[in-house]
């Protein structure tokens, strides 16, 4: 399951980067729709949902040792949310 357009795309790192930090559940629909910088369309929130769902299903896996995350996902999450440090 794959984002097919900016909103998405912005939606799903978000959703990974809570997965990647182990708290990721049905409630983080509200944290990632609070730090969005758009209003969600009804497929957006979908989307949303759907996804969460779906990485419930598949989880990350980390792979190798420590516990760094991607450095894409921490520069997009500052971004995307600033008020989440």
């Amino acid at each position: 399951m794959g984002p097919s357009n900016n909103h998405q795309l912005t939606m799903t790192i978000a959703i990974d980067k809570i997965s990647a930090e182990g708290r990721l559940s049905r409630s983080a629909v509200g944290e990632v729709a609070n730090c969005l910088h758009f209003t969600m369309s009804q497929s957006d929130r979908e989307f949303l949902v759907n996804y969460i769902s779906w990485r419930m299903d598949h989880p990350i896996v980390k792979k190798g040792s420590g516990n760094r995350e991607p450095p894409v996902l921490a520069a997009v999450w500052r971004y995307s949310c600033p008020h989440s440090e």
